[in-house]
């Protein structure tokens, strides 16, 4: 029994997760987010409308893609259509002298369409997760990395449009037979088609408060269509509070760094060493924790196929580690034994080949019994 989510930035938070300090783990252990870089709804459609276009087709394949033996997927959660609003349906407006609502529903239609062809090639209900209010205009939470075309207010009117024509168009759907569903809770997001920036992480992603909204959303449509999708989060499935993964980040109180028999403190990010023969980089995180999982950020990934680590509470005898890991583009995950009772302090990264060590971040969550 679990929960897929699919789609862009705003699908992270489903697994507990924030987007800015993503732990490798979902913190519901059926519930599984795949993020896709920038995707448009727009393009899960090919350009007739009828196939299958650019993220459709990579969607599907995550689908399809369920490793063997793995839990049964009960629901799929789509969410798209943010950047679409926030980008492209005012811009389209403009170019085809039409209107904001006819653009808005060309882009649900496409993500509707989507959604229908899913259930009807795995039989699988779909929730639709509706767009929040876009990112706010306002000068001091401006942010280059979610450009936005047209005025906050034109946007949080296509938001407040997606909404109702994803309704409207889902009970059609469901009519004919085909479970989908669309919820949200772009109501609380936006008042007066201002974003309300007090349930924002980042002025664009949703925080923990305002997860609490979409949780309490997702319950609603669960108990309007006795559908079963809120149960993978209920308290027994719960991994840890929904504000672990910021409560519980460790910040790193120390770098060091070696090479070749010499060593001395660094600031933080970006470390780097000198070349040599046996560079290493370390970290002291102030006390013995009980370390759930660490991202290592690489500024040059192809070194990560010789990177080790090693852990302890005494720095002049670690031990390497030797558990889970997982290489991906340009970073290490590392995921520790629970089991592991005494905690360690420091983590050692160590190039067992000539070179150089080059990190520019480094994300560390532990288990805490109490958060205050």
């Amino acid at each position: 029994m679990s929960l897929l989510v699919i789609g862009d930035s705003h699908s992270v938070i489903w697994e507990g997760n924030d987007v800015l300090k993503r732990a490798p783990q979902s913190l519901f252990p059926d519930v599984r987010a795949h993020h896709l870089p920038a995707p448009l709804g727009y393009n899960l459609m090919d350009a007739d409308g009828f196939g299958l276009g650019k993220w459709g087709s990579e969607a599907n394949a995550i689908v399809e893609a369920a490793p063997a033996g793995s839990d049964p997927i009960d629901f799929i959660m789509l969410c798209f259509g943010e950047i679409d609003i926030r980008t492209q349906v005012v811009k389209r407006a403009h170019q085809a002298q039409t209107t904001l609502s006819a653009e808005t529903e060309v882009i649900v239609a496409r993500i509707l369409s989507f959604s229908e062809w899913l259930y009807r090639k795995h039989r699988i209900p779909v929730l639709v997760w509706e767009p929040i209010a876009t990112s706010s205009s306002r000068k001091d939470l401006w942010n280059a990395n979610f450009p936005a075309t047209g005025s906050e207010e034109e946007r949080n009117y296509c938001t407040e449009l997606f909404s109702k024509h994803a309704r409207k168009r889902t009970t059609a759907l469901r009519m004919r037979g085909v479970e989908v569903y669309s919820f949200g809770i772009y109501e609380f997001t936006a008042d007066r088609y201002k974003t309300n920036i007090n349930l924002l992480r980042d002025g664009c992603h949703l925080n923990w408060e305002g997860f609490q909204l979409a949780l309490s959303a997702l319950r609603t449509l669960c108990v309007e269509f006795d559908l079963s999708a809120d149960r993978f989060y209920c308290s027994d499935n719960q991994a840890t509070a929904f504000d672990t993964p910021e409560a519980a980040s460790i910040e790193i109180v120390k770098v060091r760094r070696g090479c070749d028999g010499g060593e001395d403190v660094i600031p933080a990010f970006p470390c780097k060493t000198d070349v040599g023969a046996s560079p290493w980089i370390e970290f002291d995180l102030g006390y013995s924790a009980f370390v759930r999982s660490a991202v290592i950020y690489l500024e040059f990934p192809s070194i990560a196929h010789n990177i080790e680590l090693s852990v302890g509470n005494d720095r002049r005898n670690l031990t390497n580690f030797r558990q889970e890991y997982k290489i991906d583009e340009n970073s290490i995950s590392y995921v520790f034994d629970k089991g592991n009772s005494d905690g360690f302090r420091f983590m050692r990264i160590s190039l067992s080949c000539p070179g150089s060590i080059s990190i520019y971040k480094a994300d560390i969550f532990e288990d805490r019994l109490f958060l205050s």
